[in-house]
């Protein structure tokens, strides 16, 4: 992608072949470490941005139970130093008020890892290994439920999330929105506070207006030419 005659081009492939289309205006809505590779062009600023944001890796462990293991609320957080950040009911909107206990049950837990553990996500045995410790770290808060375990489905993701660290909010992020010619940047590590739906949409209001006022420019400035 790089910008060229007032316009930005878009190169893609379809049908094993390049194409390139040109538009008015573009918006990178992605993670900045892959942002940063499809945008040609950066100036340090941006370059140097997108490179000191850091992105944690992520286990999503789906434990699917042949009976209800717990319908109590939604999502609950769990404090440090456990493994599972929080875990989901998953059908908890459908069945919360369901008082049958012997239905398939199925429990959201969410495993985040330190940034130098990212390589363990790529090693089947590890995994495997986590998803245990998460079956196990349930039974401890459930005692039994590792009885009625039918699957454990892992997820992984590699970066997921951006790290809240210092000077990201402040520093960093200011720097990774600000829109280059007419490429404007969203998506939730764009804003630097917490990597959730909220930032993300933040950035997608802000990018709307930031477009929005950019055509606009660039119509009047077609009419006056015109």
């Amino acid at each position: 992608m790089e910008q060229k005659a007032g316009r930005v081009h878009v190169t893609y492939m379809e049908g094993g072949a390049l194409k390139t289309t040109a538009a008015k205006t573009v918006i990178i809505a992605c993670p900045k470490f892959i942002g940063k590779k499809i945008v040609k062009g950066l100036d340090d600023d941006h370059l140097d941005a997108m490179s000191a944001m850091r992105y944690q890796p992520y286990l999503v462990v789906n434990v699917c139970f042949n009976e209800v293991i717990y319908n109590g609320s939604y999502d609950t957080n769990i404090p440090s130093p456990s493994p599972i950040v929080d875990f989901n009911v998953a059908d908890w909107v459908l069945n919360r008020d369901n008082k049958e206990t012997k239905r398939p049950h199925v429990l959201t837990c969410y495993v985040p890892r330190r940034e130098n553990d990212r390589s363990t996500l790529l090693d089947d045995k590890q995994v495997m290994k986590m998803g245990e410790t998460v079956v196990e770290q349930l039974n401890k808060w459930f005692p039994g439920s590792r009885d009625k375990v039918e699957e454990v489905h892992i997820y992984r993701r590699g970066h997921p999330m951006y790290v809240s660290a210092p000077g990201v909010l402040t520093r960093i992020a200011p720097k990774i929105r600000k829109p280059i010619g007419n490429i404007f940047f969203a998506h939730s590590d764009s804003e630097g506070g917490i990597s959730e739906y909220s930032s993300a949409y933040a950035a997608a209001r802000r990018v709307k207006g930031e477009v929005t006022q950019a055509l606009g420019k660039g119509a009047k400035a077609h009419a006056v030419k015109a």
